[in-house]
């Protein structure tokens, strides 16, 4: 993990040197990393540096994701107060700059609906979305996307993680 910390180190002291679109990129995959190693906290530090950041980058396919990821990490962390209202930022942010796709759709109402689900009900409504975005033969997110954020891993965890409690 010190090559992880090193590049966190070496793009915050040389940050002023590196270009937007780049510097947005490096925020998006650090956050996918500390993600993907189930450090949600660490992720939320590069996200956030991402949803607060003044300057406008581009890169709107890395700003949707972002958000996304967002998502995905409170909803991991258990956050559904603020999760309800970074769904709504979400869903007007991503209207403004393009057109909404129907998995982009079907993962919005997924994140507004189980922030008011019983935890009971979580499993049902993980299984529903798998079933939604990911029937064989009738995948709705393009492979372009997974690259981002692999969403058919993250939910098959979620399901595997909850069959093994029960």
């Amino acid at each position: 993990m010190k090559t992880i910390e090193y590049i966190e180190s070496f793009i915050t002291r040389h940050v002023a040197k590196i270009p937007a679109h780049y510097l947005l990129s490096f925020w998006f995959q650090l956050a996918n990393i500390h993600f993907m190693r189930k450090d949600f906290d660490r992720a939320l530090v590069w996200v956030n540096r991402i949803l607060n950041a003044r300057t406008p980058f581009g890169r709107n396919d890395l700003q949707v994701q972002a958000r996304m990821l967002n998502l995905v990490i409170h909803l991991e962390q258990d956050n559904l107060f603020v999760l309800r209202y970074f769904v709504d930022s979400t869903r007007r942010f991503m209207k403004k700059i393009k057109e909404v796709q129907p998995f982009e759709q079907i993962l919005l109402g997924f994140f507004s609906a189980i922030g008011q689900t019983p935890k009971y009900e979580h499993n049902d409504r993980y299984r529903e979305l798998h079933q939604q975005l990911f029937t064989p033969g009738k995948e709705m997110v393009p492979a372009a996307i997974l690259d981002f954020i692999d969403y058919k891993k993250w939910v098959e965890d979620k399901l595997h993680r909850s069959s093994t409690l029960t």
